[in-house]
């Protein structure tokens, strides 16, 4: 996967991560892929926002965020990006959540699942070139059924 804003993050850590904790984890973002988005939010018609999972608990502190990111968040979203009605290829994929806005700096190509946690949460996509994308809802499936079947190639968990 590529980033822009490349980080030395993923060029010294990336790969060890890759080979030691996502199998396990089947996350493919971290910490340091998520970035302040200081940009309004795009129109509702391209935001998607998702309903929390009432069984997911809060993560507000160090350990428990990384514990339910990486293991204790079952629920999973597979999303779809478009650019004018076509699948969508290089965009970047955001969430709002409470005052909380970031987006992943992982350029995608193709679909994508993000963790469904304790909290209503908005989901954007952004061109390469700045424009915003229309995200749409696939499906819901947990975290063991990604993990053991092919959609993990079309929709990468971040």
């Amino acid at each position: 996967m590529k980033t822009k804003p490349s980080h030395w993050l993923d060029i010294v850590f990336w790969p060890l991560l890759r080979f030691f904790w996502e199998p396990f984890s089947v996350k493919q973002s971290h910490w340091w892929h998520w970035l302040p988005y200081q940009k309004p939010l795009p129109d509702d018609n391209d935001c998607l926002t998702l309903a929390a999972d009432p069984v997911a608990k809060r993560a507000d502190k160090f350990w428990p965020n990384f514990y339910e990111r990486n293991f204790g968040w079952q629920k999973i979203a597979l999303l779809s990006v478009y650019d004018n009605g076509r699948l969508a290829g290089n965009y970047r994929l955001g969430y709002s959540c409470g005052t909380k806005k970031e987006i992943c700096s992982i350029l995608l190509n193709r679909g994508v699942s993000v963790l469904i946690g304790p909290t209503d949460t908005a989901f954007f996509a952004i061109s390469q070139d700045g424009r915003p994308l229309q995200v749409q809802l696939r499906g819901y499936v947990n975290r063991q059924k990604l993990k053991n079947s092919s959609l993990k190639n079309w929709y990468p968990l971040i």
